[in-house]
């Protein structure tokens, strides 16, 4: 079983996010603790400067996480128009 940290930025986006995201967010990060890389359709692998980098699509917000010796970094929670942006400024 994974552990999922969430950085602060990702802390105050969830928060942020109206109460039905937070629910489907929440959800989906529980499914990353059990397997990282299992909702196959969901998960896009990305190549960053920064190394290799994982995007979980929930509806129109994306997760950014990597993989850590058993922890889900959690690097950010936007949404589909903000993605772009986000990556370039990792």
């Amino acid at each position: 079983m994974w552990q999922v940290r969430l950085a602060q930025r990702s802390q105050r986006q969830l928060r942020r996010l109206d109460p039905l995201q937070q629910q489907r967010v929440l959800k989906a990060l529980s499914e990353l603790e059990r397997d990282p890389l299992s909702p196959r359709k969901r998960i896009k692998r990305l190549q960053t400067p920064r190394g290799v980098l994982y995007r979980l699509r929930v509806g129109g917000y994306r997760i950014i996480y990597e993989l850590s010796s058993g922890f889900v970094d959690v690097l950010g929670i936007v949404s589909r128009a903000e993605l772009e942006r986000f990556l370039k400024g990792l």
